[in-house]
């Protein structure tokens, strides 16, 4: 598909019967010297064009030879980024399959027979103002989404998702017999840290921290911040025991080196309590509370009195006993 300049507008025609594809081709063109149009006879031509190719405007016949134009709105729904403009065009005049097409997406639905040149290209304008419209209405919906699911200190997922998440993976485990880790995370000392040096460094360590948290755990495992100085990982793919104790070894071989915050550099270590679904709980509020229990145990056994002060002196995060109901 060529044309990559705004005044060039890319459209791609998606039409089974020769003949109609030939009559819309003729009312594209008609009087309209700025269109760079690509044709494909069936959704297996369409799809790969559609995701490989920048396009403006998408217009499709409802029945293809291998399927309808609700399968091509799928594809449209999933895309990143701008999107097409859909305009559906069919055979007969139902209004249901009308309001069907825009449900799923589109932007106009439009009868073969009843279109004249004029009425395809100020349906195209339409379309494509809607679509934008559309676009940057998602566009902030996914913002304010982002605002309301993020810690705004550090960029972590925050309570509220994690509670979401913790009962979504509850649901999963009942039903589909799968185990899954929790770990809670709670610095050590680091009330010493805003006391001393203030709330900003205090600030600028728990982002580090933050950062630190996400690097280690890998794409399938999601990291949350509580609140104050404690953290959450859920381990939603965990194939067996060990999985766990091995993710907070991995952390505390991540935090030996000191961390900078604010100009500072700080020793950081945290206690981590470890609970697993179900050895450990059945329910969100029993792998909580048994999740607790050990990372207090694990500061209790564990915590020593330089923690969280500034370096030379490093240790490592000390992991959590298990604790059960």
């Amino acid at each position: 598909m060529t044309g990559n300049t705004d005044s060039i507008l890319r459209i791609l025609l998606v039409e089974g019967d020769s003949v109609d594809r030939a009559a819309l081709l003729r009312a594209l063109r008609h009087g309209n010297h700025g269109l760079c149009i690509t044709e494909a006879r069936c959704l297996a031509d369409a799809c790969p064009l559609l995701l490989q190719h920048a396009v403006d405007v998408l217009l499709a016949d409802y029945e293809l030879p291998d399927g309808n134009a609700t399968d091509l709105l799928d594809v449209v729904a999933a895309m990143d980024g701008d999107r097409p403009a859909v305009i559906i065009i069919g055979h007969d005049d139902d209004d249901s399959l009308a309001v069907q097409c825009i449900q799923y997406g589109a932007q106009a639905y439009l009868i073969k027979e009843s279109f004249k040149p004029s009425l395809l290209l100020s349906s195209i304008a339409q379309a494509r103002q809607l679509a934008r419209q559309q676009g940057a209405q998602r566009q902030q919906t996914m913002k304010l989404q982002a605002i309301a699911e993020h810690d705004a200190l550090t960029g972590l997922l925050n309570r509220h998702v994690f509670e979401e998440s913790l009962q979504s993976c509850v649901a999963r485990a009942e039903r589909y017999g799968r185990p899954f880790g929790l770990l809670m995370i709670d610095l050590d000392g680091f009330k010493q840290i805003n006391d001393l040096w203030g709330h900003c460094t205090g600030d600028a360590l728990l982002r580090e921290v933050a950062g630190i948290l996400a690097r280690v755990t890998s794409d399938s495992d999601d990291v949350y911040r509580i609140g104050g100085d404690e953290f959450a990982i859920l381990l939603p793919e965990t194939s067996h025991a060990r999985e766990p104790a091995m993710l907070a070894e991995r952390l505390a071989e991540a935090m030996l080196e000191p961390v900078c915050a604010d100009d500072h550099e700080f020793t950081v270590t945290a206690s981590i309590g470890i609970a697993l679904y179900p050895e450990h709980g059945t329910t969100a509020d029993q792998l909580l509370r048994n999740a607790d229990k050990a990372m207090y145990r694990c500061k209790r056994r564990g915590h020593r009195p330089g923690a969280g002060l500034p370096a030379p002196a490093a240790s490592p995060i000390m992991a959590g006993l298990r604790s059960t109901e």
